[in-house]
């Protein structure tokens, strides 16, 4: 793997799973940021309109 390249042998455990970590990090983050956007888009798409009397 490229996160791995030039570590030392003895390390290599420790950088992959540094390597796991990092990707479910970000992919935990864009899911979050995602599903923000999407329910805030929801709410204003459900949004009653006011109503002029």
């Amino acid at each position: 793997m490229v996160g791995q390249q030039g570590v030392d042998p003895r390390d290599a455990s420790t950088a992959g799973a540094l390597n796991s970590v990092s990707q479910q990090l970000g992919s935990a983050l864009g899911t979050a940021v995602i599903s923000t956007f999407i329910a805030i888009a929801t709410a204003i798409a459900t949004a009653t309109p006011p109503t002029t009397t």
